[in-house]
């Protein structure tokens, strides 16, 4: 474990006011009530106390004039509420609390009454009492469930989310994938600050509660476009508790694809253990709490090399090798990874009503022949190192019991150390990445290795105060105030490989079957075969670190009117000051985003309930706003080697210094020899110069944003509950590029004098458009005591023309038809249709049932997904060098461009998203089994995901399904005629259907075959 200065900070800052606990940015919950009598009418001067194991000690309130009382800065779980009035018969009340959210019980007093009366109100209720689209799942839940435990698999828990986008990733209420906001104890856990994905560093047992909200989210929350994800780890509590656990996994355990089958891969039966413990209670009982976790895995499954592909006669003959070539298949390599976690919290009260929390979170995680990237060479297999850390310190204080004031402060660091060899004169040889003619599968040398580290942090401070306000005759009002500074920085320099050279079109060749790294072979062009091609990539413009900030204030009114009326009222302000990783201004923009709602109570009773509300989100400000600077991005020059084949790589570099114009050193060298003047480079500014610069950013570039119009019914009935959502959401303000002729502002566009063209990064809401409609619907249903069904529907429509983000690079300018717009603005180079990762039908049901017997304690689950086909589309390129008059182009000659490009997209009859992936049902079974022993519980938790074995290719966006339509080559005019299939294109003999990548069967392409898994462990 890495020493850290900001942790010892926390812990000195706790120790120092005497202890902490959990309370901001709504990781805390509320109760605000109401008390009548027997007539409905409203009973001020009732004493309420709330108690719960998840709290220190006890809190009191008087009921209002109107009978209103308020509890804030709770910890989700259950409460006991309890109401007394002389005279009055006590009535106590079970509340469950959701993470973030204010649960809203009407406790009814009789009067000359002795005996109590216990009433229950359901832990899911707090879905109900409030005004945001949200769903909980807590511990419980999610480990009686068979399911994956970490924060993401949580999220694809809910209503409003999806996997069928770019990578994989979580898109929630039809936002890019990057577009969501993950919080871990109030601070931001979005993993690297570029793809938005969540962060693994939390360990599962350590997690109490998550939350989603998809829609109508409260203006306390913003910097995201799509949806949050919130979640909050345990406190401990006044009794000692905690669980070992051995998670038991292996790859044999895992079915095989139809793919698979069909080349007869057999899975290694290895188990991989991750063993981890989770320990919390009191240092002092009511005062000072604890909570420790820590993990550890340690994995040496073998990975695998892809399978090669041999030279046909043809290529052997033109390299002057022997006809006949063979390749080996997939090759098992030693490969290991090991992984460590340590989470802890310290949770305490520095004096009645003032509180503290410190949190901190350590992750480790160290990889050797990592061949996730499909290295078709030992030598290309990766060596991660990414050690994590997050810090959060949060202080709540209760002033007077209607206002409270909470301060956060959070940290987090991500690293991706570097892997590559240390730069000598020797690096060119022994570190450049080759890349396979055949199908691009690499060897020689770690691809994307990096020489320096690579850092992704990010950190906030933000302060809040409520304030609790009743009137005579306009009802209530929860008035909260906040402002929050958040900046991520990331630096980094995008190495290609640790030399900066990579060789493309290299031919491999084996001297045995198991070879594990192919001899390359170095060839000068023939009929058969093409001149390998030597790259350089080179950093030119190093990275000194981005600064995106962001300075926010918000105002949120829940106001109360009266039993059947209330309002959600607020206002959210955010500024942008950002400069790129060369130290450029980005943008210095603001926005407000007004949130309103309303709920119509029909009966005043919560059992049904009317919601209209709208929403604007402002997004921060993405990577895609780096585009205007090179710093820490690659530019390259390429050189074709036409000399004798040979297979030694010094040669190859010999011959291209010889024959690169007289400049004889430059692949030793490339900055010598007036190398810039020859070299054909782009993506390059080596001036500071404002001519030369390439991309101009528009002074007023604003976050991307989306507007929300969403109405919803909810109904609470005895044994549970319903809630049905109808949203609309338009997203706009895309980040695009122009380019367009010079006469259309010779300010920013033209020639520079480096011979490039000149680019505007703007915002554009004309060109390029995105919406979402949807119907989220959620229930519970309580057959019995140990018997539950839980479920949620979701049918959407994703529709548009901006995708906006890519596997490689997440966030994207849209170019489509704004990058010379005379040879790309017709209709179908980017139709308006279903966008990638449209899916209409998505839900999922889960049975649960308890069963006690004399022998144990058994927990049974049945979940049942079904998901439509994600949408893809057809498209092909359109190459128009050799005449571009006949494709409807103009000519090159007759425009001031300097290089327009000589191809273009088109899509098949001019839509998008008009194919879609197969339909996947799936069944999964959860077994867990206890036995108590004295003061310890041994468990066992048996998971069989997908047990009928389905094999459904759902995801036809995430690569690994054939999408190829090719050209014919016959010209037609892009801008008014339409091709006919057969004539001007024709699809690929295995279009739709799932394929093999980079020489290896993709499991991606399908849903997940049958798998189990097995924890065993003890609970105390």
């Amino acid at each position: 474990m890495r020493p850290n200065r900001s942790i010892w900070a926390g812990l000195l800052a706790f120790l120092i006011l005497g202890a902490g606990s959990l309370a901001f940015a709504q990781q805390t919950s509320s109760i605000h009530g109401s008390v009548v009598d027997g007539n409905g009418d409203a009973l001020p001067g009732v004493v309420i106390t709330i108690e719960s194991p998840n709290m220190q000690g006890s809190r009191s309130a008087t009921t209002t004039a109107n009978g209103e009382f308020l509890f804030r800065l709770l910890i989700p779980g259950d409460y006991t509420v309890t109401g007394t009035m002389p005279g009055m018969q006590t009535n106590k009340t079970i509340v469950g609390l959701g993470l973030g959210q204010t649960s809203k019980p009407r406790l009814t007093l009789q009067p000359e009454a002795t005996s109590e009366e216990l009433v229950v109100t359901a832990s899911v209720d707090p879905v109900l009492d409030t005004t945001d689209v949200v769903a909980n799942f807590d511990a419980k839940f999610v480990d009686s469930i068979a399911s994956g435990r970490n924060i993401r698999d949580r999220a694809l828990l809910a209503p409003g989310t999806t996997q069928s986008g770019v990578n994989g990733s979580v898109s929630i209420s039809g936002a890019q994938t990057f577009e969501n906001s993950y919080l871990l104890d109030g601070g931001s856990v979005n993993f690297d600050n570029v793809r938005g994905s969540a962060s693994f560093i939390v360990i599962p047992d350590a997690i109490q509660e998550t939350s989603i909200s998809s829609a109508s989210v409260s203006a306390e929350f913003g910097q995201f476009t799509g949806g949050l994800v919130n979640s909050i780890t345990k406190s401990g509590g006044n009794s000692f508790s905690g669980v070992l656990r051995s998670a038991l996994r292996n790859d044999d355990w895992v079915g095989t694809t139809p793919l698979e089958d069909e080349t007869n891969v057999a899975r290694a039966d290895q188990i991989v253990r991750t063993d981890s413990v989770t320990f919390g209670g009191p240092i002092m009982k009511d005062r000072i709490w604890f909570h420790l976790s820590a993990s550890r895995l340690r994995s040496s499954q073998p990975g695998q090399l892809i399978a090669g592909v041999p030279l046909t006669d043809a290529e052997a003959m033109d390299l002057g090798l022997p006809t006949g070539q063979t390749a080996p298949g997939v090759r098992a390599v030693d490969s290991s990874r090991d992984n460590d976690k340590i989470n802890f919290k310290l949770t305490g009260k520095i004096a009645e009503g003032h509180e503290l929390v410190v949190s901190y979170a350590d992750e480790t995680d160290n990889s050797l022949n990592d061949t996730s990237r499909g290295p078709l060479g030992i030598n290309a297999a990766l060596t991660n190192n990414v050690p994590e850390e997050a810090l959060s310190i949060n202080y709540r204080g209760i002033i007077t019991p209607a206002f409270t004031v909470e301060l956060l402060y959070t940290e987090k660091k991500a690293t991706f150390e570097g892997s590559g060899a240390s730069i000598d004169s020797d690096l060119r040889l022994t570190n450049t990445v080759l890349r396979d003619r055949n199908f691009g599968g690499r060897f020689g040398s770690e691809v994307l290795a990096s020489p320096t580290d690579e850092n992704r942090d990010n950190d906030s401070i933000q302060l809040k105060a409520s304030y609790f306000l009743t009137t005579n005759n306009m009802g209530s009002h929860d008035f909260v105030f906040g402002i929050q500074d958040q900046t991520d920085a990331r630096m980094g320099n995008n190495h290609q490989s640790a030399s900066g050279w990579e060789f493309w079109d290299v031919y491999p060749i084996w001297g045995s079957a198991g070879q594990l790294e192919p001899t390359a072979v170095y060839g000068g062009g023939g009929p058969n075969t093409l001149p390998t091609q030597l790259i350089w990539w080179p950093i030119v413009n190093e990275s000194i670190g981005s600064d995106f900030n962001t300075k926010s204030a918000f105002v949120n009114d829940r106001w109360s009117f009266n039993n059947n009326f209330s309002f959600n009222l607020g206002l959210r302000y955010d500024e942008n000051k950002a400069t790129a990783e060369d130290g450029k201004p980005v943008s210095n923009s603001d926005a407000l985003s007004p949130r309103v709602a309303m709920e119509y109570d029909l009966r005043g009773d919560g059992k049904h309930r009317f919601t209209a509300s709208y929403a604007e989100y402002v997004a921060r400000l993405n990577d895609a706003g780096q585009q205007a600077s090179t710093a820490g991005s690659p530019s390259y020059a390429v050189w074709y080697y036409y000399g004798p084949t040979t297979t030694n790589l010094a040669d190859v570099f010999a011959w291209i210094g010889e024959n690169n114009g007289g400049n004889a050193n430059s692949t030793v060298d490339p900055f010598a020899n007036d190398f810039w003047q020859t070299a054909p480079f782009t993506n390059i500014n080596t001036s500071p110069d404002p001519a030369n610069v390439i991309t101009t950013v528009d002074p007023g570039l604003a976050s991307p944003n989306s507007e929300e119009i969403r109405i919803g019914y909810s109904t609470r009935f005895n044994k549970g509950f319903l809630k049905a959502d109808i949203i609309q959401r338009d997203y706009g303000d895309f980040y695009a590029t122009h380019l367009f002729q010079e006469s259309a502002d010779p300010s920013i566009f033209g020639v520079t004098p480096a011979g490039t063209d000149r680019r505007l990064l703007t915002n554009d809401s004309s060109n390029y458009e995105r919406t979402y409609n949807a119907v989220q619907i959620q229930g519970n249903y309580k057959v019995s005591d140990n018997f539950n069904l839980v479920g949620n529907y979701t049918w959407s429509q994703s529709i548009g023309n901006f995708i906006g983000e890519t596997e490689g690079q997440a966030a994207v300018s849209g170019s489509s038809t704004t990058f010379y717009p005379e040879y790309n603005a017709f209709a179908a180079r980017n139709p308006r249709g279903y966008l990638d990762g449209d899916q209409r039908h998505i839900g999922r049901i889960f049975a649960i049932y308890d069963l006690s017997t004399r022998f144990g304690d058994f927990n049974f689950s049945a979940t049942e997904r079904f998901e439509s086909g994600a949408a893809y589309s057809a498209a092909f390129t359109v190459n128009f060098r050799s005449d571009p008059a006949a494709w409807g182009m103009p000519l090159r000659s007759d425009l001031s461009y300097a290089s327009p490009g000589t191809t273009t997209t088109y899509f098949v009859d001019g839509k998008r998203g008009q194919y879609n992936g197969e339909d996947m049902t799936q069944t999964d079974l959860g077994v867990n089994y206890s036995l108590k022993l004295w003061k310890i519980e041994l468990f066992a938790e048996l998971n069989l995901f997908n047990v009928f074995d389905e094999d459904a290719a759902v995801y036809p966006n995430n690569g690994w399904t054939n999408t190829t339509v090719r050209s014919t080559g016959t010209p037609f005019d892009v801008f008014n005629e339409t091709p006919v299939e057969g004539v001007h294109y024709t699809f690929d003999p295995g279009f739709g259907t799932p394929l093999e990548g980079n020489g290896v069967t993709g499991n991606s392409a399908y849903q997940r075959p049958f798998t189990y898994t097995l924890d065993l462990g003890i609970r105390f």
